[in-house]
């Protein structure tokens, strides 16, 4: 028996087929990019969404060679959606969250009802990167569009429907829409009539982990899977990645180190309360109907190291090569041991949570003569985790405290990093053998639609092995602590410079 996780992002899509017992039989991934509309923004085309993905179940199915694909989870990047027709057909350019449009929309909606009432219904303290005004963007700005679109489709449902001819949405990435009832786990009339959108013009919602249909046969015999492959919804990536990372209980948080940098922890309870709103952390429903979620995040994560690889490391890249390593192990090979002293601020493109400020932009603190390219690599590292470190304390004081982090996504292959994480963070920081936490969860819930497991918490006990854990070094949480409180007043005063005191 074969399952299958499909993840669908903003810049590519992966396909993962593994084996019941959790052993990886084929991989398939596919890059695209955003692409520039005839108005000037920058928009993700749907169809080649769909191609990448069609590719990838495709290459995947054909290196599978034992057995049909049983179950296949889709997992996606949240609130950038797609305007379909009747017919299914894309309408318009996904706009992606740094896009600017919405931001006149999510004004009106904040003044016809007020932060704090929509942060307690939605779960999402309002912002123009959401579904929602988006869709209201279109209706006063591409009227024809909204004229002619039926449903709006977030990309899991977008490829839900293309795979199956069914429309669906999971209850996380109904959430971003800030149409959705987090509590209630329903369409929200009194969110909806303030936008001027209906109930109609989104898929049912369903809880992550539903099966949803079968594959369309004319669709299954072009990708290589049976028509008796049963599909469902898993979710935000980030829950896949919660799954696949074994977080299943309150106070434990896994911290995804791609090029974003997220910690989702897991907690027992709604929590849309005014701290959640101040520090910008939703509140996300999980793959139980009693749990939830949120995300804490930096935008600049492992995206801060290519940076520094792109801009200035070409002389690494070269004897990277000729040893036949990564440039980035190679990087870290040169950098030192210990805490730099060195305050890096990783605003290269806004500041994500708490602030989730566009306007921030990023600073070095603490150059000296001595400071050569491995402390500066070491520094980068060091900001990153400073910066999660901030929310995780924002965190704890909104009421979601982590104890326990599990490390998945490319950084967590840096036992440099992630030591210094365990230090900083003081708490055990884990890496599980399977990297890709994301695919692997959709694989999980797969499974428990299956009966491989008899729920998605034993199928994660089952599949997540740990690999290593890190524990942190009391005298080096010492040192950092030192360094972090001079970390927490570097924000304010780059503001300041800058010229924003509010």
């Amino acid at each position: 028996m074969a399952i299958a996780g499909l993840d669908v992002g903003t810049s590519g899509s992966k396909c993962t087929i593994f084996h019941d017992e959790g052993s990886v039989s084929s991989y398939s991934y596919r890059e695209y990019a955003l692409e520039r509309s005839s108005l000037g923004y920058i928009e993700l085309n749907p169809d080649r969404v769909w191609e990448a993905v069609r590719t990838v179940i495709a290459e995947a199915a054909a290196g599978h060679k034992s057995g049909p694909v049983r179950a296949l989870c889709i997992t996606s990047c949240g609130e950038m959606g797609v305007p379909v027709d009747r017919e299914g057909r894309a309408l318009y350019g996904s706009m992606p969250y740094t896009d600017p449009r919405g931001q006149e929309q999510c004004d009106r909606l904040i003044a016809r009802l007020g932060r704090s009432e929509i942060m307690t219904r939605s779960g999402h303290n309002p912002h123009p990167m959401y579904s929602a005004p988006k869709i209201m963007w279109l209706r006063d700005n591409e009227p024809d569009v909204y004229r002619r679109m039926v449903t709006f489709l977030q990309y899991s449902d977008f490829i839900l429907f293309r795979l199956t001819g069914e429309k669906a949405v999971d209850w996380s990435l109904a959430s971003r829409t800030l149409m959705f009832n987090v509590a209630k786990k329903e369409w929200d009339t009194v969110l909806l009539d303030a936008a001027e959108l209906r109930a109609d013009q989104f898929p049912k919602p369903v809880q992550a982990g539903t099966p949803v249909a079968t594959v369309l046969p004319s669709v299954a015999d072009e990708l290589g899977l049976s028509s008796s492959t049963v599909v469902l919804l898993g979710g935000q990536d980030q829950i896949g990645a919660v799954v696949g990372g074994g977080a299943m209980e309150p106070r434990v948080a896994v911290n995804g180190t791609g090029s974003v940098d997220c910690i989702t922890p897991v907690f027992d309870r709604p929590n849309t309360g005014e701290e959640m709103r101040r520090y910008n952390f939703a509140c996300v429903p999980y793959i139980r109907p009693d749990y939830y979620v949120t995300y804490a995040f930096s935008f600049y994560g492992g995206a801060l190291l290519k940076w520094y690889r792109d801009k200035f490391a070409q002389d690494a890249v070269r004897e990277a090569r000729s040893q036949g390593v990564s440039v980035y192990t190679y990087l870290e090979s040169t950098a030192p041991d210990e805490p730099t002293g060195l305050l890096i601020l990783p605003h290269l493109s806004g500041a994500a949570t708490p602030y989730m400020d566009i306007h921030s932009v990023g600073a070095v603190i603490g150059l000296t003569a001595d400071t050569d390219s491995g402390a500066l690599y070491r520094g980068l590292m060091e900001g990153v985790a400073y910066e999660m470190r901030v929310n995780l304390d924002c965190l704890r004081e909104a009421g979601v405290p982590v104890e326990r982090l599990i490390a998945t996504g490319g950084g967590s292959r840096s036992p440099m990093w992630m030591q210094m994480r365990a230090d900083l963070f003081n708490l055990p920081v884990s890496v599980p053998e399977v990297e890709e936490a994301g695919t692997l969860g959709a694989a999980i819930m797969a499974g428990a639609v299956c009966g491989l497991y008899r729920d998605i918490a034993e199928g994660a006990r089952r599949l997540v092995r740990i690999k290593r854990t890190f524990e942190p070094d009391p005298a080096l949480h010492d040192r950092y602590e030192e360094l972090y409180g001079k970390y927490r007043r570097v924000y304010d005063c780059v503001r300041e410079i800058q010229g924003r005191r509010n």
